[in-house]
């Protein structure tokens, strides 16, 4: 158990040199945060957007972004999850600036949020196929709920929405999701 730990901090410190390298300009300590890094993370650019190429932009512009900021990073918690805040943050906002994000017509209700969003036998390609499906602001709240695991409180504050509005994205998205599953 205390070796666990130890290889953990040992993990956390070997993250900030990396980090550390790469604030300083150092190219093979950014290839490596790159590579290391950017195929997971583009296969979460690619939940928030309609198709690859816009997902290797988003991630390309992200990687940008964690490249100017490193020099941020305090070490805390892994450097991976840093890179990945940095990029899904950029993504939203590159987005938000791309597309009308919302389509803004009120429910009657909010429905309850433990609603299912996916029939359990759905296979995950197809998932992730339909979901490129939806509309911007539909995919973007969904992700943000579900992958994220983001509060209505916090996704409204990032897309300068209100709680319900988000509420509201998130019921038309699974219902439009279950629609394209069918």
């Amino acid at each position: 158990m205390k070796l666990l730990r130890i290889e953990k901090k040992r993990e956390h410190t070997d993250d900030l040199e990396l980090a550390l390298a790469c604030a300083r300009g150092d190219k093979s300590a950014m290839d490596h945060v790159y590579r290391n890094y950017g195929g997971k993370i583009l296969s979460i650019c690619r939940r928030y957007t309609a198709n690859r190429d816009e997902a290797e932009d988003c991630l390309h512009d992200g990687f940008i972004k964690v490249f100017e900021k490193i020099g941020n990073y305090s070490g805390k918690g892994g450097l991976y999850a840093w890179v990945k805040t940095v990029i899904v943050n950029q993504t939203i906002n590159t987005l938000k600036a791309r597309h009308s994000m919302l389509e803004l017509s009120p429910l009657e209700e909010v429905p309850n949020e433990e609603d299912e969003v996916l029939p359990p036998q759905a296979e995950p390609e197809k998932v992730i196929h339909c979901i490129s499906q939806l509309p911007p602001g539909y995919r973007m709240v969904l992700n943000m709920y579900v992958f994220e695991q983001m509060s209505h409180d916090q996704i409204a504050e990032q897309l300068g929405i209100s709680p319900n509005t988000s509420r509201t994205q998130l019921h038309k998205a699974r219902l439009r999701l279950k629609e394209l599953i069918k």
